[in-house]
This record gives C-alpha cells, sequence and structure tokens, in this order.
C-alpha cells in the first residue's frame, strides 16, 4: 500500500505528504540504469542525478523540520540512506557528485541521527573507495575532494574523533581515516620515486 505500517500517527497532512514524497524520490533515485550503460552521461543518468540533487536540496533546506519528525527520519534512514549507497557505487560522475553532496550534507545535519549509518558510509563504503581499486580515479579524486571540503573545519575533525573514535561501541572512523590516507601517501611517494628512478636510468 501507499502507506508503511510505521508511518502511523502523522503530526499534521503536510508532514505525511513530505514523508511520502521523501519515499517517492528515493524510488526514482534507486531506478537502475538501462544495462550496458551504467557508466555513461546520458538521459536517464542524468534523470537520476536531477532526483539526487532535489532530494539534497529537500534534507538541506528542511533539515530542522526532518530532524523533528520521528517518520521523517525513518525515512531518511531507510530510503534516503540506502539511495546514497547503492548511488554512491555509479560510475556515472554526476550521479556520485550528488551522491557525496548528499553524504556531506546528512554529515553536516544528521550526525548524532545517523550516527551509525554514516559510520558505516566512511568505514564501509567511502574508505574501501579509497584503499582498494574498485572505483575509478575520478571518483576518488572527488571523495577526496569532499572529504577535504567537510574537514576544512577543525571542528569537523573533533566531533568525528569524539563521536566515533572516543565510543567504544562505535567504529573507529577517525584512526581509520588517518591510516587510510597514510596509505595513500605512501603510495603516492614510492610511484613518484619509481618514476624519478626511471627517468633517470
Amino acid at each position: 500500500g501507499i502507506r508503511d505500517s510505521v508511518a502511523s500517527g502523522f503530526a499534521d497532512a503536510p508532514q505525511r505528504d513530505a514523508f511520502l514524497l521523501l519515499r517517492c524520490l528515493c524510488f526514482l533515485s534507486m531506478r537502475p540504469l538501462p544495462d550496458g550503460r551504467t557508466a555513461e552521461e546520458n538521459q536517464p543518468s542524468r534523470a537520476k542525478a536531477v532526483v539526487l540533487d532535489v532530494l539534497r536540496g529537500i534534507v538541506e533546506k528542511y533539515a530542522r523540520s526532518i530532524r523533528s519528525s520521528y517518520n521523517l527520519i525513518y525515512a531518511t534512514k531507510r530510503y534516503l540512506c540506502l539511495s546514497v549507497l547503492r548511488n554512491s557505487a555509479s560510475r556515472v560522475p554526476s550521479v556520485f557528485r550528488v551522491s557525496l553532496a548528499i553524504f556531506r550534507t546528512l554529515l553536516s545535519f544528521f550526525r548524532q541521527d545517523l550516527k551509525l549509518e554514516l559510520g558505516v558510509f566512511f568505514a564501509n563504503v567511502f574508505l574501501r573507495m579509497l584503499e582498494r581499486p574498485i572505483s575509478t580515479r575520478l571518483q576518488q579524486v572527488m571523495l577526496l575532494q569532499e572529504l577535504l571540503h567537510y574537514f576544512q573545519y577543525p571542528k569537523n575533525v573533533v566531533e568525528l574523533f569524539l563521536n566515533y573514535d572516543c565510543d567504544v561501541e562505535a567504529l573507529d572512523i577517525f584512526e581509520g581515516m588517518v591510516n587510510t590516507f597514510a596509505k595513500m601517501s605512501q603510495n603516492l611517494r614510492t610511484s613518484t620515486d619509481s618514476t624519478t628512478n626511471g627517468n633517470e636510468t
């Protein structure tokens, strides 16, 4: 049916409509792209990117209202986080870029409400994309740009450490990021040294 079993007891009709709109947009954003065209910029991928950008705008503009509603937080956890998870694996640059933007929005406004989900994104999706050859170089560059944009503010770095690494029940996200960046730096240095030595011989 059109209602979720959990989506009962809305404060008012606008809140119910907001839940249904958020869920509908998330479903649209998760529609698979045509077979064999999952890495191309085409009409279906552009449409997906537009829907994701609409979701980003809604969550960013109405974050306070969403946080005040159990049902809207539920929709964010169940549907929007799933959409970001699926689309963060996309090799279409526009889709991947907006997925990262949504993640940063969630990280900025929903750190406490989505603590578990955001920790999973960090540890099992984004850090793995930087560590392993499961992503393109462009994806890695875009991801690093998003992380640098968010962590340019020292307060965000401190909050990440306190919310995760200082919580015995949470993942050590800060430590994982430091280790990942150290490995990437070492690999880059090794690659640079090899290139330099090759040019000298």
